[in-house]
């Protein structure tokens, strides 16, 4: 796991599976909203797509993410946390 604010746990706080972004759309001049999506083989093979939840970031805040999400997408690819068994280990 990597971990880049030290945070409280919340047990109720919704886990949802997703696999492709929907969209990135721009609110106004501060605010973006990232939609996330299932993305699966309906009735005749066709691949639906179905909103399953939508982040809204201050633009500041979304451009500070993609860093942190390049960086550490980088730092996976690499190997940097993982383990022999190829877990992943908790960053410091």
């Amino acid at each position: 796991m990597i971990e880049f604010t030290e945070y409280a746990r919340d047990t109720h706080a919704p886990q949802v599976l997703v696999n492709q972004i929907g969209g990135i759309y721009r609110i106004d001049r501060h605010i973006m909203k990232c939609t996330f999506v299932l993305a699966a083989p309906g009735a005749g093979g066709i691949i639906t797509a179905v909103e399953r939840v939508s982040l809204l970031w201050s633009m500041h805040d979304a451009y500070a993410a993609q860093d942190q999400l390049d960086w550490a997408f980088k730092e996976i690819s690499r190997g940097t946390f993982a383990t022999d068994e190829g877990r992943f280990i908790r960053a410091q």
